[in-house]
């Protein structure tokens, strides 16, 4: 393993560990497994928002974010559409609006939207 490599799997440990220490320190602070899952009822449509912000970049992040597609609907047409990066980093072919991707985390917004 060369350094890179250490110094990547450490910060990925010490995240994980954060992650784990705050989880364990908010179950202390929740009444019930309900108030932990649910923040209490509590969160702010503001916090919730953040909270889906972070939970989606960061599964970009982990798989390697090389582009996105985006396309913009009005009255059921699309009017604006495109696409920015790579689909494939290795070949360096550049991302087109009509790049298939795998689904990984893409359920997240339709779930969020329900």
């Amino acid at each position: 393993m060369n350094g890179e490599s250490s110094v990547i799997l450490g910060t990925l440990v010490i995240y994980k560990l954060l992650l784990v220490g705050i989880g364990v320190w908010a179950s202390r602070r929740s009444g019930s497994e309900g108030d932990f899952l649910i923040g209490g009822r509590g969160l702010g449509a503001w916090v919730a928002g953040l909270s889906y912000a972070a939970t989606s970049s960061s599964a970009w992040v982990l798989l390697g974010f090389s582009g996105f597609v985006y396309a913009v609907m009005q009255n059921g047409a699309i009017t604006a559409r495109g696409a920015f990066g790579q689909a494939d980093r290795e070949a360096n072919t550049p991302m087109a609006a009509d790049t298939r991707f795998r689904i990984a985390s893409m359920t997240k917004p339709i779930t969020t939207a329900a």
